[in-house]
């Protein structure tokens, strides 16, 4: 199996600079429904890889809720669906091991699932996190710009 493994924030949907994705100012970023649908045409199973610090805190639960219904609604008018969804909801600051640059969230999938290192890799825009999990697991990383355009493939 050949993984791309998606960060959310900055990657797929536009990140506000107080890092609060709000419903009321969902949008996805240029490029992403389009390679998105490269990526599934080309046989990747698509896993969503996200740090969401909002444990405990019900506002910034709702807000993700909502924002994460709103992307897989937009995504399900694409045809397209996230195979696999892996969340951190803790803050930097927890101590777990689930916060990207560790793996935690995808231990157990990589696990059970025969990964193809070599055509795997992880997309997003913060090197410290997304690169960093993307060294862990063993796989390339491709930076794009925070809230810029989804790369092509």
């Amino acid at each position: 199996m050949h993984v791309a493994f998606l960060d959310r924030d900055g990657t797929l949907i536009d990140e506000p600079p107080d890092g609060l994705v709000r419903p009321e100012h969902f949008r996805l970023l240029q490029g992403v429904l389009e390679g998105l649908q490269s990526l599934k045409a080309q046989g990747y199973t698509l896993v969503m890889i996200t740090n969401q610090s909002f444990y405990g805190d019900a506002s910034r639960i709702r807000c993700f809720e909502e924002t994460q219904e709103m992307l897989f609604s937009a995504l399900k008018r694409a045809g397209l669906a996230f195979d696999f969804v892996f969340l951190c909801p803790h803050s930097e600051g927890e101590g777990c091991n689930c916060r990207k640059p560790k793996t935690g969230m995808v231990d157990e999938f990589l696990r059970e699932h025969e990964i193809d290192k070599t055509r795997s890799f992880v997309i997003g825009d913060r090197e410290s996190a997304d690169g960093g999990i993307a060294k862990a697991i063993g796989v390339r990383y491709i930076k794009m710009e925070s809230n810029g355009t989804f790369p092509t493939f």
